[in-house]
């Protein structure tokens, strides 16, 4: 299931003016790939507020989808910089 399955990924979040910030570390090898400069790696970032009473905003990095996460051809690419 979608956000169940967080083994070895860690995160922190805090309050900065105007918002907020978020930090995540994924581990390569949950990944499934091995980083080298230049490489492309396919990604995809999604940001959901809830106020209690259901998400009301909704931010997008690469495509204004909910399913994204159900369609890789949709993802952005970053580039890995040595």
């Amino acid at each position: 299931n979608q956000g169940t399955n967080t083994s070895g990924i860690v995160f922190a979040n805090q309050s900065i003016s105007g918002g907020y910030q978020v930090e995540i570390a994924i581990p390569w090898a949950r990944l499934g790939v091995t980083p080298s400069a230049n490489a492309a790696l396919g990604i995809d970032l999604d940001v959901w507020q809830n106020f209690g009473s259901g998400v009301k905003n909704k931010l997008y990095w690469n495509n204004a989808s909910d399913n994204d996460w159900t369609n890789p051809s949709l993802f952005g690419d970053a580039i890995l910089q040595s």
